[in-house]
This record gives C-alpha cells, structure tokens and sequence, in this order.
C-alpha cells in the first residue's frame, strides 16, 4: 500500500490499487479529475475528497488460491492543493478480495454526522475495447479486462477516451471510459460502494 505526499497524492500511480500490465494503470500528473477505481465524493460546500492518504491498520489473510487485504481510513484527503488536508467528514474501511481472474474492492464509507453529497463518482480507464453495458456493469469484447461490475453507485456508462491525453500512460493510451455517477443525496447510514473486475 502506498501514497503520495506533496504534489502527489492525488495522482494515480499514488493511489492504493492493484496496478498490472495490459490491466490497470495510473495516470502520471493526472490529478484526480479523473479519480482511477477510486469513488470521489463532491460536498456540497465545493470540497472534494477521495480515500488515499492517511491508511492504517493494514491486515492481510489467505486461504487457498484467495487472498484479502483490509485497512481503514479515518479521514479521506481533500484534493485541490499542493498537499493533502484531512477531513474527517467522512471514514471508510476498504477490503480488497483477490481471487484468480477477479478482484474485488469494497468500500464501507460512514459519516459521523448526516452528510449531503453533490456528486459521487467512480471511474475506470480502461486498456480494454468493445465495451458494452450489460446489467450492473460494462462488458469488453476486446482485451485482458472482461468485466467491470459496480454496487452502490447506480447510472454506469462506457465511452471511447479518444486518444484523450487524461488517458495516456508510460504502456500506452487507455482505450474506455467507464464512469458511474449518483448526485444530491444524504449519508445518514454506511455507504458500500463496491467494484469488481474481472479478467484473463
């Protein structure tokens, strides 16, 4: 598990994912207008926050072909400035649950007060093509991403990046968009917000 300091932890090769060729990647200098496999939470005071800087009490366990990584955030990072600020409007525990051709994250978001939210978003720029929507999540005819499935955040979409330069990187352009998106609502109770990528 790693995270940037100043200058970097809103960049995507800083964030707390499984990166792999052909597979997932981050974008360099990319910031996190585009916030890879990670849900951003917009306030309604303007504030933006996504969950990659102040990780503790990482646990590990196995079983077999099946592993999971667990570790809890007590506030997420602020984003929009040099270096990331605190706030603890908003905590998360995150379980990652690798098993051979899928990996899942699940994130439990909780908010000590009642919190209203803008906009959540989820985004996934993918190597993979073809990308259709089929059910809770986008299927790819092409590539070594299969399936993108997502819970807790409704309204999925896939589109071409288009040689967009938000979607380049050192293995090559990433050819789909995935973007998931629910606005105006209130946290009174957990939030799970759950993604799982399957692939060969």
């Amino acid at each position: 598990m790693i995270n940037g300091g100043t200058g970097q932890f809103d960049n995507g090769p800083y964030y707390p994912l499984p990166f792999a060729r052909a597979w997932s990647r981050g974008t360099p200098d990319s910031g996190a207008a585009h916030a890879q496999l990670l849900p951003k939470f917009r306030l309604a005071d303007g504030s933006e926050l996504i969950a990659t800087a102040y990780i503790k009490d990482i646990e590990t366990a196995g079983a077999g072909p099946e592993r999971t990584v667990s570790f809890r955030q007590d506030e997420l990072a602020r984003v929009g400035q040099a270096g990331p600020v605190k706030d603890a409007r908003l905590r998360v525990e995150t379980t990652y649950r690798f098993a051979p051709g899928r990996v899942t994250r699940t994130d439990i978001y909780t908010a000590p007060a009642p919190l209203h939210v803008e906009r959540l978003s989820l985004e996934f720029a993918s190597f993979s093509e073809a990308a259709e929507v089929k059910g809770a999540g986008i299927s790819f005819g092409q590539g070594r991403v299969e399936r993108f499935e997502v819970s807790g955040i409704p309204g999925c979409r896939a589109e071409p990046t288009a040689g967009r330069a938000d979607f380049q990187s050192p293995e090559g352009p990433m050819k789909t968009l995935v973007h998931c998106q629910q606005t105006d609502f209130e946290i009174t109770r957990p939030l799970t917000v759950e993604w799982t990528l399957t692939y060969h």
